[in-house]
């Protein structure tokens, strides 16, 4: 027995041994007396194993399997009952580690009722060990998340200044400076009120001729009227002949609204104007002056999001749950993010200037589809719709002819399981809130009618952004056959195009055959929509500077840049192909004066190129300033090695005044202007000795009187007119616009690779 002792010891004492054999008989003792207990005999070995088992489980449950164990005298009813048992404890386990886990739930003091509730009933639910830990994972992350954060202290921002544009005595100030906020309202959290609010300004003079030449203009990068270095709407009126001059009857203005960034798609306050721009007063003065020159005013609108600035949204942060249900909240459980979901992070708090930095961060999360700092607005939610409503009929009872609305087509995605959007293909909910929008805003035309205070229309012209063909967007145009969405804009069929020539010369094209206009226009017509061109826009690479590219293999950069002769053709051709077709083209920012920017993406990349300010050469009117949060700055790039503005505008050769003599045909012409399928004509009617390379040259318009309008316009990749011959039946019967074509009797030639030309041909 010597191998079964064994000796103890304890600090240091000597402790007998105890007799193993005594302990398994104490043990055994005890074992028999306890299944004796319960009337269950140990030497039994069914008995024994399933009392075993057993005994693991509540005393209470005993009552339940001793007379089955009894019972028990076969291998069959062994292994039965020994499956319900290690069910019964398996059930046991499992109720006991919830249990636990519900007391450690308890112990979570960050998290409230209703959520403890939530959890507990989870885990009560549970089927599986991995649903309970889960559970009690997602408690234990949403109360650490709760706890007490702030924001970082803000980065210190590096503003890099551009000495050779930086012009001098202004008194310049950041956009978002602190010292706009006192002109910011930071507590409006409603404008259901302000319809009955606006004082009705601004008749609209109709009697002014027409162009139908639309505009877009960043505001912030025109004019600097009051010396801040920042555009503004006392800059803009100050030099509204400006585009009055060009011949524009439609100035698109890209957001002019309270906003947290420059761009302006982060909207704070959508009944005011931004401080940075002048405010309301300035833009009320530009506003009836736009109107008494026949100068529609149209506001870019952001409905998919607002700035993180936005009272709603701050209201939001702070745990309102009704403002919660402005935009899409709801709880995070784990570091892993939904798509397109942000959080309240402290850097992201500390970027901005017009809020209390002393609120806590909060703990939920939102959808954002851009970024943290655009949370997307829920407009399935009635009071939001109510607002947005009320917004329409603010600004269009004021004056104001319409709105462009960004990102439309985002407002119902449904890229996240927390923002319920559109079901399928369905656009039910975003053409029906189009036509809520479009009875608001009309609603407000009706008021200024009832006035007797004129209004360019009796319909609030409403458009969208587009990236798509326009034959995409016919989706958007009715709902339950009314009106919705009035039109998109159109890259797609415009500009998009590259072709090679027949000697192997590639083209970056500004073309439509007539074919491809007249499908175009007959769908758009079919909805009552506008046609809307475009060459540029804020959001994409300048299309010279594709040229640049692609063309003339210039180096693209937003250092002050010279443009190549074949690069001022390109910019030629390109405008008066934009300009030689009906419907509501669109120039953006300095078109007309060949301005360049610099690369989006590239060398010194940024939006701030595509945005660059004007190249006046008035001091005083130069822009110049930095966005606070971001250190952007927003001033005269590659632009400022082309002429200045008012060079450009004394030049008879320049691209503003050839845009003036284009805008002052469409004035003329209907044919030119007017977007009816009937004045589209092929060239081939005209002309003899047509190729397809000819034909990509040549715009051709029926009067309607036996006269017809032909524009050419060519640059080094599209070739040459090549003794382009007139028919015998036709003659030309004016000159209205010629820069390089030599015209012998009825043939047509280009003197140069660079050539522009608009000429009225009857017949004989």
């Amino acid at each position: 027995m010597k191998r079964y002792l064994k000796k103890h010891f304890w600090y240091g004492f000597l402790i007998p041994a105890v007799s193993l054999t005594a302990v398994i008989s104490t043990s055994c003792d005890n074992t028999n007396k306890k299944y004796s207990q319960w009337g269950l005999d140990a030497s039994n070995p069914y008995q024994f194993k399933l009392g075993k088992l057993m005994f693991q489980l509540p005393s209470e449950k005993f009552n339940v399997y001793i007379p089955k164990i009894q019972a028990v005298d076969n291998e069959e009813k062994y292994v039965q009952i020994e499956k319900e048992l290690k069910s019964e404890i398996k059930r046991h386990e499992m109720q006991n580690y919830k249990q636990e886990q519900i007391a450690q739930l308890q112990s979570l003091n960050n998290l409230n009722q209703s959520e403890i509730d939530e959890f507990q009933k989870e885990i009560v639910e549970a089927y599986s060990y991995s649903a309970i830990d889960k559970a009690i994972a997602k408690a234990e992350y949403l109360n650490k998340s709760k706890e007490v954060r702030y924001a970082n202290m803000p980065e210190k921002r590096t503003y890099i200044d551009n000495l050779e544009v930086k012009p001098s005595d202004k008194d310049f100030k950041f956009w978002a400076d602190p010292s706009f906020t006192k002109f910011i309202d930071m507590n409006k959290l409603s404008y259901l009120d302000m319809p009955n609010k606006v004082q009705m300004i601004a008749p609209f003079n109709n009697n002014h001729p027409k162009t139908s030449l639309m505009y877009q203009l960043t505001v912030y990068s025109f004019a600097d009227g009051n010396n801040d270095g920042i555009g503004d709407f006392i800059g803009l009126k100050e030099n509204l002949d400006y585009f009055e001059k060009l011949g524009v009857d439609a100035l698109y203005l890209s957001p002019v609204f309270p906003a947290s960034s420059y761009h302006g798609y982060d909207v704070i306050d959508y009944t005011d104007i931004a401080p940075e721009l002048g405010g309301m007063e300035a833009f009320d003065q530009f506003l009836i002056l736009a109107h008494q020159k026949g100068i529609r005013v149209i506001l870019d609108v952001p409905f998919n999001h607002t700035s993180y600035e936005h009272p709603w949204f701050q209201e939001a942060l702070k745990g309102n749950e009704k403002y919660q249900s402005y935009y899409n909240f709801y709880n995070v459980y784990s570091d892993t993010k939904l798509n397109a979901e942000q959080r309240d992070e402290p850097w992201l708090k500390s970027m901005y200037t017009h809020i209390d930095q002393k609120v806590p961060l909060a703990s939920k999360a939102w959808t954002g589809y851009f970024w943290a700092g655009m949370p997307d607005l829920n407009l399935n939610n009635d009071l939001v719709k109510d607002e947005i409503n009320a917004v329409h009929e603010f600004w269009a009872k004021k004056g104001i002819d319409g709105f462009r609305y960004d990102a439309f087509y985002h407002i119902f995605d449904n890229y996240n399981p927390n923002k319920h959007g559109e079901n399928g293909s369905s656009t039910n909910k975003t053409t029906s809130a189009f036509v809520s929008w479009r009875k608001a805003a009309n609603k407000g035309l009706e008021a200024r009618t009832n006035s007797n205070i004129t209004s360019s229309t009796d319909d609030f012209f409403m458009f969208g952004e587009w990236w798509g063909s326009v034959y995409d967007a016919n989706k958007y145009f009715k709902f339950l056959n009314i009106k919705s969405l009035g039109s998109v804009i159109d890259g797609h069929n415009y500009k998009t195009k590259e072709y090679n020539t027949s000697t192997g010369e590639l083209v970056k094209s500004v073309y439509l055959t007539p074919n491809e206009e007249k499908s175009v226009i007959n769908n758009l017509n079919s909805y009552h929509a506008e046609w809307m061109p475009f060459l540029d826009n804020h959001d994409i690479e300048r299309w010279i500077n594709e040229v640049k590219w692609k063309i003339t293999h210039s180096n693209v950069t937003n250092k002050p840049s010279v443009l190549t002769q074949d690069e001022i053709d390109a910019y030629n051709y390109a405008l008066t192909s934009l300009l030689s077709r009906g419907g509501l083209p669109i120039l953006y920012d300095g078109n007309e004066l060949y301005m360049q920017g610099g690369p989006k993406s590239g060398e010194g990349n940024g939006d701030y190129n595509i945005r660059e300010s004007f190249n006046w050469e008035d001091p005083s009117k130069v822009v110049y300033f930095f966005e606070k949060k971001s250190g952007d700055l927003i001033s005269k790039r590659a632009s400022f090695g082309n002429p200045s503005i008012e060079k450009m505008i004394a030049d008879p050769n320049s691209g503003f005044n050839l845009v003036s003599k284009l805008a002052q045909i469409r004035q003329n012409y209907p044919a030119a202007r007017e977007q009816k399928v009937e004045y589209i004509t092929e060239p081939s009617l005209l002309f003899d000795n047509l190729t397809p390379d000819k034909e990509k040259m040549i715009t051709v318009r029926d009067n309607q009187d036996g006269t017809y309008l032909v524009y050419f316009y060519g640059y080094k990749p599209t070739g040459n007119l090549d003794n382009l011959t007139l028919k015998n039946n036709y003659q030309i019967q004016k000159e209205l616009i010629n820069k390089n074509i030599v015209t012998n009797s009825n043939v047509f030639n280009n003197k140069t690779s660079g050539f522009i030309g608009v000429f009225v041909i009857s017949t004989k």
